[in-house]
């Protein structure tokens, strides 16, 4: 029971056959559970790794959208022909603009509700935690 109150999930506890109540069997349970609660934590954290990164490619993108519309605008002083062209390439970056302001406000979305779930995951977590110290501390 130590090694599980130092944090070792990775135990293994044998428990006599039949024996479905005693405290060994309910920390038995309780390892088990911890360990799928990581996996799901670490899945949970994988999705904000992938969440974080497109919304830092989104934000690249934005950048190289405003890089080109300072480019077109600066343009668009050198002669009538080129404000025209310049306009329509305005107008084309405004909608990938707002596409990616878009999925971006979506992405946030998502990596708001990935947080929220590891969030309580981790309040799961530390719950369990402290009934296995407290286990512990009656087994001492």
């Amino acid at each position: 029971m130590s090694a599980v109150a130092d944090g070792d999930l990775g135990i293994t506890i044998d428990v006599k056959r039949g024996d479905e109540t005693s405290i060994l069997a309910g920390l038995k349970g309780m390892v088990v559970r911890l360990r799928r609660m990581m996996k799901d934590i670490n899945a949970a954290s994988e999705s904000v790794f992938v969440g974080a990164g497109q919304v830092s490619a989104s934000s690249e993108q934005l950048s190289q959208g405003a890089t080109q519309q300072t480019s077109s605008s600066e343009m668009v002083t050198e002669s009538v022909e080129q404000m025209a062209a310049s306009t329509t390439q305005v107008a084309e970056n405004m909608s990938h603009t707002e596409q990616l302001a878009r999925q971006s406000a979506e992405n946030a979305q998502m990596i708001g509700a990935v947080v929220g779930r590891a969030v309580e995951s981790m309040q799961t977590i530390a719950a369990k935690i402290l009934i296995v110290q407290e286990l512990a501390r009656q087994t001492i």
